[in-house]
């Protein structure tokens, strides 16, 4: 039975993670506040000291880590990916592994701006992008409305905003902060895909498995398994060959007529990854065969085909 650190329970990938798992593995949770409905799908479970800026924090649960002999660490948000990536050198020998990806894949899933020169320079379709400007210089460099303004950083819809026209772009400018980009509003939301591989790190990865998929406040609502078309896999091997990425992976695309652009990179286990399980491609699985069962090319196996939808129930904890 393997003990496994999940982080961040009270999040929908911190909770998707542990219902993927279960049986036979012992789950141990980590999260700000004790009360998660995730708490009660684990063993033991803790809650944050303070910030992970305090400089306590890695001391703490590198202990905390040894004492429930934890064999592997898996971030339920990109906030912990990235914590973990930044601190790599120090955690380098502890006793459990953590689920992270390739550098250039984390770094292409943190900045925006990076991934669209990285796909300029690889000559790959990217969605047209600028730096803030004035509407002038967006419409210069984007064409005619609507735009979509996006935080550099971060992934899903957070942040963002669609300006139809020069009086939107005034009114929201002084909303946006600096640390943002423009672009392009291309394709509709029903045209909208997620992607899913575990990378093997040298430039390949599984096959694909591709959700189509209609959102709820930035996340997936509806999905259904799809087939990826030439184009697609053609465009998804460029990527993975680039960012070589390591574990669990996701390119979110638009299809506009028979054109991919891909809207973002996450680098970790998907939020949809309940939803995956379910379809047979259990991600938080397929991190256990590859840190912990030795297996350096995991597959998913028993794939199905067919649509889910998500709804919202209710957790009851008795006094």
């Amino acid at each position: 039975m393997s003990t496994i650190l999940v982080t961040a329970i009270g999040a929908l990938i911190g909770q998707g993670i542990l219902r993927s798992l279960g049986q036979p593995h012992r789950l141990v949770g980590l999260d700000r506040a004790a009360d998660r409905y995730g708490a009660s799908l684990c063993a033991a479970c803790y809650r944050k000291p303070g910030a992970e800026s305090d400089p306590a924090y890695l001391p703490w649960l590198r202990e905390m880590v040894a004492r429930e002999r934890v064999e592997i660490i898996i971030p339920g948000i990109e906030e912990d990916v990235f914590f973990f990536h930044d601190h790599r050198a120090a955690m380098s020998d502890w006793p459990a592994q953590v689920v992270l990806n390739s550098p250039a894949a984390i770094e292409a899933g943190r900045d925006k701006w990076l991934l669209h020169e990285e796909l300029l320079r690889h000559q790959l379709p990217a969605i047209p992008t600028t730096m803030p400007t004035d509407w002038d210089g967006l419409c210069d460099a984007l064409g005619q409305p609507p735009f979509i303004a996006k935080t550099r950083r971060g992934s899903g819809s957070r942040g963002q905003r669609i300006l139809h026209d020069e009086s939107e772009w005034h009114r929201h400018r002084h909303l946006l902060g600096e640390d943002f980009i423009m672009q392009k509003l291309v394709g509709s939301d029903d045209g909208e895909y997620t992607v899913g591989l575990f990378g093997y790190g040298d430039g390949t990865s599984s096959d694909l498995f591709t959700l189509q998929r209609r959102l709820w406040n930035g996340g997936t609502w509806q999905a259904e398994v799809v087939a990826a078309d030439g184009a697609l896999k053609s465009f998804c091997a460029d990527l993975t060959r680039i960012f070589r990425p390591v574990g669990p992976t996701n390119y979110q695309f638009r299809k506009v007529d028979a054109q991919w652009f891909l809207l973002e990179i996450n680098p970790r286990i998907s939020a949809a990854t309940a939803i995956r399980a379910g379809f047979g491609f259990n991600e938080a699985q397929l991190c256990v065969d590859f840190y912990l069962a030795g297996n350096p090319r995991p597959k998913p196996t028993m794939l199905r085909r067919g649509r889910c939808q998500r709804y919202i129930t209710e957790h009851f904890e008795f006094a």
